[in-house]
């Protein structure tokens, strides 16, 4: 799959901490990615990406959010 060998060669150029220092744990890179191509396709700055995410299922699906509580915003 695309997104997972575009999560593998970031993990390898820029490997992200599992476990923060305290507060929020960091988002896991596949998400990230997802998030990246998402806002990249359809020309959205941050603020437009996170109504998208709140807004439409098909984004909350893309990025696997269908079940989660916690929707990320644009400050995220």
């Amino acid at each position: 799959m695309v997104i997972q060998r575009l999560t593998d060669a970031v993990d390898q150029i820029a490997p992200r901490p599992l476990q923060g220092n305290g507060g929020r744990q960091p988002d896991p890179s596949e998400f990230m990615v997802r998030v990246l191509v998402g806002k990249r396709l359809h020309g959205l700055s941050n603020e437009q990406a996170g109504f998208q995410f709140l807004d439409r299922r098909s984004f909350q699906r893309f990025c696997g959010l269908e079940h989660a509580v916690d929707i990320p915003d644009r400050t995220r």
